[in-house]
This record gives structure tokens, sequence and C-alpha cells, in this order.
């Protein structure tokens, strides 16, 4: 730690530099990381995000779904800002009637979340 602060201005300038990375700091292990505030902030968007995300995958589990990878993978687009919520969902939309199609080709039924046509009235209601 004597050796980081006599350099402390020297790692300042190096984390907070253009695409400059955390350094570790210690005397014979690493005992401290330190980072540029903005790279710290990305780094808390992203936890709090797979939080997110964890608590979803979750509560899907609960109702008995298991989400896929790719679906996990969307879910992470949105929660970090990389994709919007419409789109998403407008790309969801787009395969579950390609899906529905693809079925209605092979003779099965391809209509599971009525995208095409209304949900039929109750019946003996």
């Amino acid at each position: 730690m004597r050796e980081f602060r006599a350099r402390v201005r020297e790692v300042l300038d190096r984390v907070t530099a253009p695409g400059g990375a955390a350094v570790a700091v210690g005397s014979r292990r690493p005992e401290a990381v330190v980072m540029s505030v903005s790279e710290y902030e990305a780094l808390m968007a992203r936890s709090m995000a797979n939080d997110r995300v964890r608590a979803v995958v979750a509560n899907q589990r609960l109702e008995g779904l298991e989400p896929t990878p790719a679906e996990v993978t969307v879910l992470l687009d949105v929660a970090e800002g990389r994709v919007s919520v419409d789109a998403a969902l407008d790309a969801a939309v787009r395969r579950a009637r390609a899906r529905a199609q693809s079925l209605a080709s092979a003779g099965r039924s391809g209509n599971p979340v009525g995208l095409e046509e209304p949900v039929p009235a109750a019946v003996g209601g």
C-alpha cells in the first residue's frame, strides 16, 4: 500500500483515462480495487440488471415455466438498456407468429396464444 500511496496520482490517471482498466492494489496480494466512477456505475448497472433478470426468471419458474437461454438473453438486453421493451415485445410476437405459422403448415394447431384469431367465447355460459 505504501507504493500505491506514493503513486496514487499515476494510478488515478491510469484508471480515469479513456479505456483505462481497474487496478488492484496491495503489497503482497490485492487488497483493494481502484476504478473510475463511470466503470463503477456501469458495473453497478449490470449487477442491478442481473438481479432484475434473476427475479423475472424466478417468477417464471414459480409459474412452472423454464425460460430458454435466448429468452434470458433478451431479458438481459432489455434490463441493460440495449433493447427497448417495445422492440423485445415486437420480436416476441414475430417469433410466436412464425411458430404458429410453422405449426399450421405442419397440419397442427398453430395458434397457441391467439395472435391471428380472436379468442373463442366461453362455451356453455
